[in-house]
């Protein structure tokens, strides 16, 4: 049998055997704007005293996270040069219009379709695997990841997408190739700030999943939904360093300053966020919640999805830090308190993960 057949092997038949059920599965889709009350539950356990993290802890924490990952040390402080001044004058630009394809990395049109309508909570799997036909490339990294430990705890070897529908489930096979789409975006050339595109990538993945731990804790937003949120909504740094790179070949005696850039960055790649999904026409929910990320929206005034995205984006950024800065528990402690993380929150969306830090040694 032909590589291509394989991928589809079981597409003839008219019905699908029943899939293994799974987490996201299970969870029917709730309201958009559930009773503003509801997510309470999300920042501490019930017989704590809840603590909103306020959102000017949230700026700073994604500034240190910005700074860190573009080795910024102080020199955000300093005035724009000229290749960053060109950057932040496209940026401008962009702002006003619709944003040009050419701006960010291109996906093939299948995978743009695909993705579009795996937002689409009402989707079929009979649809999206008769997507997935047009494109074995895509198809075969999905079934590579679908057999990464990131995915599949089972031991049986995933060979077709019929069967990973089988062993995961048609809505985590929806998380594996919004993962792949994603993945495949962020292939950041390491030209500048050679280790960015691969945090930004580990970033993307742990706010998803945070996402559907927290809407899985809470109850008030669907899982898989969350999961798209969070996985998405860095999509308009790509944009930020696609200018970058084109800035830069036309200039190619400057060099970018990652605290210049980390300003940048902070300062404008939210707001291409939203721009790209309402050109993508991507569902109100994730629009919705992309919006909510920009100012200081209250909490308690955010709909289900974006009051889940403020919170997974926040721990999930300090999990990072903590991994790379936090040698002992001293240090963590240290940081926890910076930043007013509350340590329910990050066991909540990263229990291995929290528990090895805090199996870091005393001292």
């Amino acid at each position: 049998m032909g590589f291509f057949a394989k991928l589809f092997s079981s597409q003839s038949q008219t019905q699908t055997p029943a899939p293994k059920p799974s987490p996201t599965a299970a969870v029917a889709v709730a309201p958009e704007n559930p009773p503003s009350p509801a997510p309470a539950p999300l920042h501490s356990p019930p017989s704590a005293p809840v603590k909103d993290l306020g959102d000017a802890d949230r700026q700073v924490l994604a500034n240190s996270f910005s700074d860190l990952l573009l080795d910024a040390g102080a020199q955000n402080k300093l005035p724009p040069n000229e290749a960053e001044r060109s950057i932040i004058r496209e940026l401008e630009q962009l702002m006003v219009g619709d944003i040009p394809d050419s701006a960010v990395p291109r996906l093939p049109e299948v995978a743009m379709v695909l993705m579009k309508e795996l937002a689409d909570e009402n989707v079929s799997q009979e649809r999206i695997l008769d997507q997935m036909k047009h494109d074995p490339a895509i198809a075969s990294e999905v079934l590579r990841m679908s057999n990464s430990p990131l995915f599949h705890v089972g031991h049986e070897q995933v060979e077709n997408l019929d069967r990973a529908v089988q062993l995961l489930g048609f809505n985590t096979l929806r998380t594996v190739i919004n993962a792949v789409l994603l993945k495949r975006m962020m292939n950041i050339p390491p030209i500048y700030f050679k280790m960015y595109g691969q945090y930004l990538w580990k970033h993307s993945v742990d706010c998803a999943q945070a996402c559907q731990a927290l809407s899985k804790q809470s109850g008030v937003a669907d899982p898989f939904n969350a999961y798209i949120v969070g996985l998405l909504h860095d999509v308009g740094k790509l944009v930020i360093f696609r200018l970058l790179i084109d800035t830069l070949r036309k200039n190619p005696d400057l060099n970018p300053r990652g605290g210049v850039f980390s300003k940048i960055v902070s300062e404008n790649s939210m707001r291409l966020s939203v721009k790209l999904a309402r050109q993508w026409d991507m569902p109100h929910y994730l629009l919705q919640a992309f919006e909510e990320q920009i100012g200081e929206k209250p909490y308690a005034e955010c709909s289900a999805y974006g009051f889940i995205l403020k919170q997974a984006n926040t721990v999930a950024e300090f999990k990072l830090i903590a991994e790379m800065t936090a040698k002992n528990q001293a240090k963590l402690d240290e940081l926890i308190e910076q930043y007013c993380i509350p340590l329910y929150l990050l066991q909540t969306a990263f229990p291995k993960e929290t528990a090895a830090l805090l199996a870091l040694p005393e001292a």
